[in-house]
């Protein structure tokens, strides 16, 4: 598709917002980029495994270097990436209309802690520490409830009793139960997740949700508006404990400043000031 379009003379921009090359192996995509591994059904209809040649990686790598530039939500994505071609860090922005007058898709009277996501977040529970803190946090406070949403092996590992979990919902249903969170956490782990995006801390804002997550440089700018902490079981329990002692403070930062800066980050301004300029530049200037 790229060489379709480039022989017609058009730019191609590769947009990406994952650090495919270093995946951790509990990532449910891991096997396809690493080893080309898909799955499906033989002539007889029964499981098979294929090895795609060249390996996904090996022509995402291809791709890249064709193209005019590629585009990323990370610094460090953009650090590794630039020795394939000229990169662009630009933010992933919020569709600010789906983010107004949001109730709760769940009405409750426990306190609510949680998170909601992908597949490919495994490691950032098991690994920051988070898993062990939670399950301390559920024996001091016994009527939080922990919510996880998506990955039911972040689910199944969690010690502890009051816990609940919700399947994948329709978009519609996204931003509510987002809502439902008194606190949201937002755990890190490993360099693939050094290169993860903002959106994840930037949707509980626009929700005025308080959050918590790992001091990784993911969330650099954003110190103001949430609460850090390092990695470690400990550090991840003293820091929920504290936001639930002083829930108050915590709910008024989130409903004042974070909520503020969140609506700058609206798709419809930035993508004026921002991406149409990036566009318009790389449409000017020749393929490298």
């Amino acid at each position: 598709m790229m060489q379709f379009w480039k022989v017609r003379n058009k730019t191609i921009l590769c947009i990406f917002d994952d650090a495919y090359d270093i995946m951790h192996p509990q990532n449910i995509s891991y096997k396809f980029w690493t080893h080309g591994e898909v799955r499906g059904k033989d002539k007889d209809g029964k499981d098979a495994v294929a090895l795609m040649q060249p390996k996904p990686l090996e022509q995402f790598i291809w791709g890249l270097k064709i193209a005019k530039g590629i585009q990323v939500p990370s610094v460090n994505l953009a650090k590794d990436w630039s020795k394939y071609n000229q990169t662009f860090y630009v933010h992933n922005f919020l569709d600010l209309d789906k983010y107004m007058n949001i109730e709760p898709l769940y009405k409750h009277d426990d306190l609510v802690i949680g998170w909601c996501g992908s597949l490919s977040h495994h490691s950032s529970f098991t690994d920051s520490g988070v898993m062990i803190a939670l399950k301390n946090i559920a024996k001091r406070y016994p009527k939080v409830k922990v919510l996880i949403s998506g990955d039911k092996r972040i689910y199944d590992l969690l010690e502890v009793e009051n816990k609940v979990f919700q399947k994948f919902v329709p978009a519609e249903q996204w931003t509510p139960l987002l809502k439902t969170l008194d606190i949201g956490l937002a755990p890190l782990s490993g360099e693939y997740d050094k290169r993860r995006s903002w959106i994840k801390t930037l949707e509980y804002m626009a929700l005025k949700v308080p959050w918590i997550a790992t001091n990784y440089p993911t969330y650099d700018e954003l110190h103001d508006y949430g609460t850090m902490t390092e990695n470690g079981y400990k550090n991840w329990e003293d820091t929920i404990s504290n936001m639930i002692e002083n829930y108050s403070q915590a709910k008024e930062k989130a409903e004042t400043v974070a909520y503020k800066f969140a609506l700058t980050q609206g798709s419809e301004e930035n993508v004026v000031k921002v991406t149409l300029p990036l566009y318009q530049k790389l449409l000017n200037s020749p393929y490298p």
